[in-house]
């Protein structure tokens, strides 16, 4: 387990050159060399992640005895603030339409934080000071893209799903969020940290309304992490497999039904169409996937496919693992997702299935001709 930092944190908006320059070294450090993203470090031998939006956004950074241990990017303008790719995967255009007069959007990305400052408050305290500068700045909705096992993390803060998944070279498939930023009833419904600051400030919920209205049918199709109990996700993966979970995922395997359920209850489900990659050879992996419906490609040594109730991506419980397949998305599938991070919480209300789900994972690699690993659990990425 990460011992939890206990010092102090400041955080900060870059100003200046030098500042701006550690934090796309610190991206670099995040990214590259951590998470082995295949991602450009600008000019050749500099270790750097930036891009032009950088010019014209705010740059945040969370600092430690003078070491940057997290950073997030805030761009804030009208939908031709961004380029024509963002305003269409994010429907910039109609969102635009709900705000009110002078309202702006915002599109928050390039959030990295430290590797032993996760298990703190820190990411909740950079989110804080970003939400503090949304309604400084007059933003009306925060727009965001994250990986699948980030979703229950996402949603927890009240960001929402609203339309298709997009690719970003280097980061692989992302699924866009929308925030509503006065959307305090939203915010309570889900427990997030925000509702308490949001409290503060006069609310108008017009636009939020707006945009529930307008994305009615996409909202009832994307089940919000936060919103289901334990109890409609497990009916919800029943009737969806047509078994019971405890015989259809392996990764269950000689759980009670308690102990499924709860397990399940710190994932989530997400949609994807043909030819969506859910991950790609050489990706680090941070959760199990679990294919509910649908069908996908598995590519690596050779090819296989992947059918309802089958697992994947398992080795990254135990360890830090490195896909050594291609998983591509056959017609339309709908999948499940358990984060590490959801299977640590389960197993501080669990510890006696601790065992069991290492053998699951352990069988599961065997089965599937990856190679062996020391299946050690515990910590949180």
């Amino acid at each position: 387990m990460i011992k939890q930092p206990e010092t102090t944190i400041t955080i900060t908006t870059a100003c200046t050159s030098e500042e701006k320059e550690a934090i796309y070294h610190f991206r670099y450090q995040i990214y590259v060399e951590e998470l082995g993203k295949p991602l450009k470090s600008g000019k050749h031998g500099q270790e750097k992640i930036y891009d032009p939006l950088d010019d014209r956004s705010l740059l945040m950074y969370a600092q430690c005895n003078g070491e940057i241990v997290g950073t997030l990017r805030l761009t804030i303008g009208l939908p031709d603030c961004f380029s024509a790719d963002l305003q269409s995967i994010f429907l910039m255009d109609q969102f635009s339409s709900f705000c009110n007069e002078k309202r702006s959007l915002c599109l928050s990305t390039k959030l990295a934080i430290k590797p032993e400052f996760r298990s703190s408050q820190l990411l909740y305290l950079i989110m804080n000071k970003a939400y503090y500068i949304y309604r400084e700045s007059g933003v009306q909705f925060n727009f965001g893209g994250c990986n699948p096992y980030l979703l229950p993390l996402y949603e927890q803060m009240g960001f929402r799903r609203f339309t298709g998944n997009f690719v970003d070279p280097g980061y692989g498939m992302l699924i866009p969020l929308v925030m509503s930023i006065e959307d305090i009833e939203h915010f309570r419904q889900v427990r997030s940290p925000f509702y308490r600051i949001a409290r503060r400030w006069k609310n108008d919920n017009t636009a939020s309304v707006k945009f529930q209205e307008t994305f009615s049918e996409e909202l009832r199709t994307h089940i919000n992490s936060q919103l289901i109990t334990k109890d409609q996700i497990w009916q919800y993966t029943y009737e969806k497999l047509r078994r019971s979970p405890l015989t259809t995922i392996s990764l269950l395997n000689g759980l009670t039904q308690e102990e499924a359920s709860s397990l399940l209850h710190f994932g989530a489900m997400f949609r994807c169409t043909n030819g969506d990659c859910i991950a790609t050879i050489g990706d680090v992996s941070n959760e199990v996937f679990v294919l509910l419906s649908g069908a996908l490609v598995a590519e690596g040594s050779g090819a296989r496919l992947i059918r309802p109730g089958e697992c994947f991506g398992s080795a990254g419980f135990a360890d830090t693992h490195t896909a050594t397949e291609t998983f591509t998305v056959l017609g339309d599938a709908e999948l499940f997702v358990v984060p590490r991070q959801g299977l640590d919480k389960f197993l501080l209300g669990h510890p006696e299935a601790k065992n069991k789900i290492i053998s699951n994972i352990k069988t599961l690699n065997a089965t599937t001709g990856r190679p062996a690993f020391n299946a050690t659990l515990g910590g949180t990425l």
